[in-house]
């Protein structure tokens, strides 16, 4: 999203089947980047982002529900360092050490799996700063809530530090194969952004070709 202010006009656009990245950052008033305050022994035992939707819309009928439990799934994919690509080396010149996966979410990094197609819907991205005891559930440890559902007890002893409006529309989803399944997923994709099925497939190419996972943290 790299500063790109989103609204329900321009949403981010999702296809079901697929999953997508997401990196949070944070900057202090002097600009730099604070990540790492909140991986700290002290502070990542007290923070959780929370990726929560109260409805959705979906797109072919119309129709609103608040059945949400199953639109999209989170997973979790902190490191340790925090700015540092699972599997690098965390000091190049002086180290063998890499980077690693945490057990503990925070929810810096992770990436999304929508479930659901023709769905939009606000994804609220919530960061909780635990006041009382850790984010673990009852405060018993190794037990977390789930990326979408801080409980009751949790929110009771915490403050938001952050609070953001994620806006997303799935236009599709991924083709199970055969011509006629492969048409629908071009000619969907085609009719949303108003394009031919030949520029949806050119551009599709394009970001093949592009597409660089030398420091896919995933």
């Amino acid at each position: 999203m790299d500063g790109k202010i989103l609204t329900e006009a321009s949403p981010v656009v999702m296809i079901e089947g697929a999953h997508y990245a997401m990196e949070i950052v944070y900057y202090n008033s002097k600009g730099e980047r604070m990540n790492h305050e909140f991986t700290s022994a002290q502070m990542l035992p007290i923070h959780q982002h929370f990726f929560e939707v109260k409805s959705y819309t979906d797109t072919k009928t119309q129709q609103e529900s608040t059945d949400t439990a199953s639109l999209f799934t989170y997973t979790y994919r902190d490191t340790d360092p925090e700015q540092v690509p699972i599997g690098d080396l965390i000091d190049e010149k002086n180290s063998t050490k890499r980077s690693v996966l945490t057990d503990n979410p925070l929810g810096l990094k992770g990436y999304f799996a929508p479930k659901k197609a023709y769905a939009k819907y606000d994804i609220r991205v919530s960061l909780f700063h635990v006041l009382r005891g850790t984010k673990n559930k009852n405060n018993q440890q190794g037990e977390f809530y789930a990326f979408n559902a801080p409980g009751d007890e949790l929110k009771a002893r915490s403050t938001t530090d952050f609070s953001q409006k994620i806006p997303v529309q799935v236009i599709t989803s991924i083709s199970s194969g055969g011509e006629e399944d492969t048409a629908r997923y071009y000619k969907e994709i085609a009719d949303y952004y108003g394009i031919t099925h030949e520029r949806v497939k050119a551009l599709i190419d394009e970001a093949r070709d592009k597409h660089d996972s030398a420091t896919y943290w995933m």
